[in-house]
């Protein structure tokens, strides 16, 4: 009798979309110390839990990758059917990652593709190639390129982003497919010379980091108002246009004669600096578009199925190319920054007017 009652709640549950042992989602964030992560990972355990699933959110401390790797121990001991791991570092998880392989358990990599590691099943994220693209198209046209000759060409310095992140990468990839031609027939100088990622390079996306190198390559160059002329800025995220910003304020820069500077994330400090023509662009990774995917992934793993995927080649972490489906961000600059950035919902419009 109690073997027929439990199998007639099982079908009951079934027939009501229910399932009879909810599938157990862990969820591994890098860090709460930061506003995206500490925004998102509850935004992520939601979109799941609505789906139906049981979720569990951990987030690394201040990025302490010793305690990312103790948290994906603890998930694989503790049963979790699937984890969605954004790492602290992408080439540090190669032996914690072990286990959940050994054990079948499918891992996700979202926002940052994990590196060195069979353990990844598939990746979930805004398309890192098609945002460098975005910046150099932004820059290019900003700076007349097409106009532009060997005699009369366009200066600019490069901020890439961390070399422990595959994204930085593909966002240079990206870049470097429309900035690189312009570069080739030099209607477009790097006067530092560092036109290579390892030489552009900024460990961990530091803002400090950016605003030093920039002093730097101010007193080498003697970039200033009235001075050498420096036309552009590619910034590979809002942190290090931060940096380059304030060192460019302090030389004497004003918001009439600033260079063109890119960026990518929406941050509030860009906004405002769009909102005041201080700055010029940004890339908006809204993650509100992303949820659906990971929910999706994760639904199509419960039920045994192949989740969908739109790039099977370009995100490889060394072992494999992992299955991806990647999405488009979006261009945000002075023309559509209140609609994408306020009436959107994602700051007021007393956050951008005071930056805070």
């Amino acid at each position: 009798m109690i073997k027929q009652a439990l199998a007639t709640a099982s079908i009951a549950l079934a027939l009501a979309g229910i399932p009879a042992q909810a599938y157990k989602v862990g969820i591994a964030l890098p860090t709460q110390n930061e506003q995206r992560w500490y925004k998102e990972g509850p935004e992520i355990a939601k979109a799941l839990e609505e789906a139906g699933f049981d979720t569990e959110l951990y987030y690394a401390g201040d990025g302490d990758l010793a305690t990312q790797q103790r948290q994906i121990a603890r998930m694989v001991k503790e049963k979790y059917d699937a984890l969605i791991v954004t790492p602290v570092k992408a080439d540090g998880l190669s032996e914690a990652l072990k286990a959940p392989l050994k054990a079948r358990v499918p891992v996700i990599s979202y926002d940052r593709l994990i590196l060195n590691s069979k353990a990844v099943s598939y990746y979930v994220a805004f398309d890192s190639v098609e945002a460098g693209r975005m910046q150099g198209r932004a820059l290019a046209w900003a700076l007349h390129l097409d106009s532009r000759t060997k005699e009369h060409p366009a200066s600019i310095e490069m901020f890439a982003g961390s070399p422990d992140d595959r994204n930085a990468l593909h966002q240079w990839n990206g870049f470097m497919q429309i900035i690189g031609p312009y570069l080739d027939y030099k209607m477009l100088k790097v006067p530092s010379d560092d036109e290579t990622l390892l030489r552009a390079q900024i460990n961990g996306w530091n803002t400090d980091m950016a605003l030093k190198r920039m002093y730097k390559l101010i007193g080498a160059q003697h970039y200033g108002p009235g001075k050498k002329a420096l036309d552009g800025v590619f910034c590979a995220s809002d942190g290090l246009a931060d940096g380059v910003v304030t060192a460019l304020k302090k030389t004497g820069y004003t918001k009439d004669d600033m260079p063109f500077i890119t960026g990518m994330d929406g941050e509030l400090s860009q906004i405002k600096g769009i909102s005041d023509k201080e700055r010029h662009m940004t890339i908006l990774k809204d993650p509100r578009l992303i949820y659906p995917h990971l929910v999706a992934t994760v639904k199509a793993l419960s039920e045994g199925r192949e989740p969908y995927i739109n790039d099977d080649h370009t995100y490889n972490n060394g072992p494999k190319a992992v299955p991806a489906v990647v999405i488009s961000p979006r261009v945000v600059d002075h023309s559509n920054y209140r609609e994408a950035m306020i009436e959107s919902g994602i700051f007021t419009a007393e956050q951008v007017k005071n930056g805070i």
